[in-house]
């Protein structure tokens, strides 16, 4: 498979340019070796060990970011107490802060569980380690993890929790009733390996459960934050993953389920990015894995996205620079794999099939380039390819200025067995490559558009 993705890269060149990740190009799949360098790395680094620092009791009010993370809240947790623990200078591990607290009502530690009863806020330069800790953290309470420093989580339990009922925290279907939840900001380091998360985020600017992202959404921003995950189990987290603006991160080899609206969502201009060997299972409201708003040098890979409440994998608003290889996403509520007004994106050697619309499904994108992927069994087309003519809508304003003419080529693809055909172009969307009977030319608008199968041209095939 990485020699097919060679030989596809070399020729998406000519679209796209040399397969390097300079500005402007396909990154390429990280090797064998370079993977499990990278999985020994994350899962055998030694975090720092203790240094002293200072702990103390702030008011939430006083912190900007954090302040109006809660005072936008429909309603305060019901024993919200207005302070949190900071952390400043120092390394930390769970036992060390509640011992310098003042009373163990803000953090109950006993042996390897503890507690969490108030944001607990990792400050610049300050590291704080849980290992091998089992910690709820208190639902009504307001209990929540910020970090703008370094947080290792290791080995551990994190859960949202109703404490006075000893239940799992909840929130409703909209998510506006308050979960605790991890996020980290600016500069930041985050590294969570080997660790189940269960319960965490609701809706709210930063809550969502697994967040990462700059603190400035205007101008310019000079500090973003970077996260490795590597082999963790989530379970009903509110959106398993979501970054803003963060650079270098490493999604790997974990398990995520029951996500209340996404699996995997990075959000804009996040980068440098490698999301490998992840199971995305019932996602219940919305799309397995996400990239949205000009993700670019990323690499989707060998990620199975499957049984979700909409499409598998979605890539929209200008993404470019993707490559998606590998992959596996079927049973999903709508396609196998959408893209929407991106540009400059592989998809080489995937699985989409049997999901519930389209196996793909394109609009106004180009140079995208489909090679050696599976389509079948899927409930509407194969391969259904637009323009904004072949919309039921008017284009919003954010998406009138990104849509690009829709190109895409295509080789050496099997498809075959889709209920609606295997392929369909509508509006003015071309096949740049491979040959032209692939799909059929479209017609003059008064006359309909019938569904065709591919040829054989191209190496493709029924």
């Amino acid at each position: 498979m990485l020699r097919r993705a060679a030989l596809a890269l070399t020729t998406l060149s000519v679209l796209a340019g040399p397969a390097q990740t300079s500005p402007g190009t396909i990154p390429t799949m990280p090797g064998p070796v370079e993977l499990d360098q990278l999985r020994a790395r994350l899962h055998d680094t030694a975090p720092p060990a203790p240094a002293p620092g200072k702990v103390a009791l702030r008011p939430v009010a006083g912190m900007p970011t954090l302040g109006g993370m809660y005072r936008r809240l429909p309603q305060p947790p019901a024993r919200w107490r207005g302070q949190a623990i900071v952390l400043e200078g120092g390394s930390f591990d769970l036992a060390s802060v509640a011992a310098a607290l003042p009373d163990p009502g803000w953090l109950d530690c006993d042996g390897s569980r503890c507690i969490l009863s108030a944001p607990l806020v990792v400050g610049r330069g300050t590291t704080l380690v849980i290992d091998g800790i089992d910690l709820r953290l208190g639902q009504d309470e307001g209990a929540a993890l910020l970090s703008w420093g370094q947080l290792i989580i290791s080995d551990a339990t994190l859960r949202a929790w109703h404490l006075s009922s000893d239940t799992p925290a909840a929130t409703d279907d909209k998510g506006a009733a308050f979960r605790p939840h991890l996020a980290a900001f600016a500069a930041s380091h985050t590294l969570i390996r080997r660790s189940d998360l269960h319960h965490l985020g609701h809706q709210g600017a930063m809550s969502y459960g697994l967040s990462f992202g700059t603190e400035g959404r205007s101008g310019i921003v000079t500090e973003h934050p970077s996260v490795d995950m590597i082999g963790n189990r989530l379970l009903d987290v509110y959106f398993g993953f979501f970054s803003f603006d963060a650079d270098g991160v490493n999604i790997l080899d974990n398990h995520i389920a029951e996500s209340h609206v996404y699996g995997i969502d990075p959000h804009d201009d996040t980068r440098n990015m490698l999301i490998h060997g992840n199971y995305v299972l019932g996602a219940r409201h919305s799309h397995g894995i996400i990239l949205s708003r000009r993700i670019h040098n990323t690499v989707v890979s060998y990620n199975v996205s499957a049984g979700n409440k909409k499409a598998g994998i979605f890539l929209d608003k200008a993404c470019h620079d993707v490559l998606i290889i590998g992959n596996d996403s079927f049973l999903n509520g709508t396609e196998g794999l959408t893209l929407h007004e991106v540009a400059r994106v592989a998809v080489i050697g995937n699985r989409f099939h049997n999901n519930a619309a389209d196996g793909i499904r394109l609009r106004a994108s180009e140079q995208v380039f489909l090679d050696g992927n599976t389509v079948t069994a899927n409930g509407k087309h194969g391969l259904r390819a637009y323009d904004w003519q072949g919309s039921k809508r008017a284009p919003n304003t954010e998406e009138q200025g990104q849509i690009l003419p829709m190109r895409v080529g295509l080789v050496g693809n099997r498809v075959h067995s889709n209920k609606r055909g295997d392929c369909r172009l509508s509006g003015e969307a071309r096949i740049t490559s491979g040959q032209p009977f692939l799909c059929p030319v479209p017609p003059p608008p008064q006359a309909q558009a019938v569904p065709a199968r591919f040829g054989p041209g191209a190496g493709n095939a029924p």
